[in-house]
């Protein structure tokens, strides 16, 4: 073997050895299985640790959603929003990441914020499951009921088979009539 061969072999059996030590050190397959089991038991917090040691070696827009969806169920919505604008300065077009940070913004009833990120989202994807009804959950919040209304019927449209927005628009149909 030539030496002009040994640093490029060696740099090869390097990279092919890194997902190894991954798998090894308890991220990767290991982790996530860790982490799915914590989750599972109903340990949040445990399951946000473990994903979030994970993140650290190799982000992915997935993990920011499993950890901010963690830290809400624990009613800590402090963390939870943290993960989600970290997530989105990394992913800025995860549709899940937004609509998540839409609704934590809905529920603390920042309208402006919420309808801003709602309004990324179907730019992106129009067909975002329950988008367009969380568009007319906040501006229904906010006494607009016409463009509440379009939203409903917007979702209904692209996912006929949502009962709650079926609902909400049997309501605002009833509120009319009044």
């Amino acid at each position: 073997m030539t030496n002009n061969l040994r640093p490029f072999l060696f740099v090869l059996l390097v990279s092919a050895m890194v997902p190894l030590g991954v798998m090894l050190t308890g991220t990767g397959a290991n982790g996530e299985r860790e982490a799915e089991k914590h989750f599972a038991e109903g340990n949040l917090l445990a399951a946000a640790k473990s994903w979030e040691k994970m993140e650290k070696e190799r982000p992915r827009e997935d993990l920011y959603e499993k950890i901010s969806i963690c830290y809400l169920s624990l009613g800590d919505k402090i963390q939870a929003r943290q993960w989600l604008e970290a997530g989105l300065t990394r992913f800025p077009r995860c549709g899940n990441l937004l609509f998540n940070l839409a609704w934590l913004d809905y529920s603390e009833q920042r309208w402006e914020d919420a309808l801003r990120l709602t309004e990324r989202l179907v730019e992106i994807n129009p067909n975002f499951p329950e988008a367009h009804y969380l568009r007319g959950c906040i501006l229904e919040a906010q006494g607009r009921r016409k463009e509440a209304k379009k939203q409903f019927i917007e979702e209904i449209n692209r996912n006929p088979g949502s009962k709650k927005t079926w609902q909400k628009l049997k309501e605002s149909v009833n509120e009319q009539k009044r």
